[in-house]
C-alpha cells in the first residue's frame, strides 16, 4: 500500500485531519460547514476515469425529509390516500466552494490508468 501524503504540507497522512497543518480530509459522515476540507472525486468522461482532487469548504445544506402514505383502493373505485403514514424518504443537498490550496492550486486532475482507484502522488 502507498503512503498517502497530505496534499498542504506533505506530512504523512494518519486521520481525518492533518496532525502539522489542520488539513481535513472529508469522511462524508462528518462534514462540518464553513470549514476547509479536501474532498476526491472519481469521475468518467471521454471513455476515460479521472480524479479530481480539490480544496472546498461546505457552504450550504439543504435536508428535505418527507412522508410516504399508503394508499388504499375504496369500494367506488376511487383511490384514496389515508392519514397513516408509512415512511419516510429524504435529500441532502451540499454546495462546495472550490478554493485554491496553500500551493496556488483549485484542483488536481489525474487520469486513472485500468484497474486503479487511488492516486499516485
Amino acid at each position: 500500500m502507498k503512503r498517502q501524503d497530505c496534499p498542504q504540507c506533505g506530512a504523512a497522512i494518519t486521520d481525518e485531519k492533518c496532525p502539522y497543518c489542520g488539513a481535513v480530509f472529508c469522511d462524508f459522515s462528518a462534514i462540518t460547514l464553513n470549514e476547509p476540507c479536501y474532498i476526491k472525486i472519481k469521475a468518467r468522461g471521454s471513455d476515460k476515469e479521472f480524479l479530481i482532487r480539490t480544496k472546498v469548504i461546505p457552504r450550504v445544506m439543504n435536508v428535505t425529509v418527507r412522508p410516504c402514505y399508503a394508499e388504499a383502493m375504496e369500494w367506488y373505485g376511487t383511490i384514496v390516500r389515508q392519514q397513516r403514514i408509512t415512511h419516510l424518504e429524504g435529500d441532502i443537498e451540499m454546495q462546495f466552494e472550490m478554493v485554491e490550496d496553500t500551493g496556488g492550486e483549485l484542483y488536481k486532475l489525474e487520469e486513472l490508468k485500468e484497474g486503479e482507484t487511488k492516486w499516485t502522488d
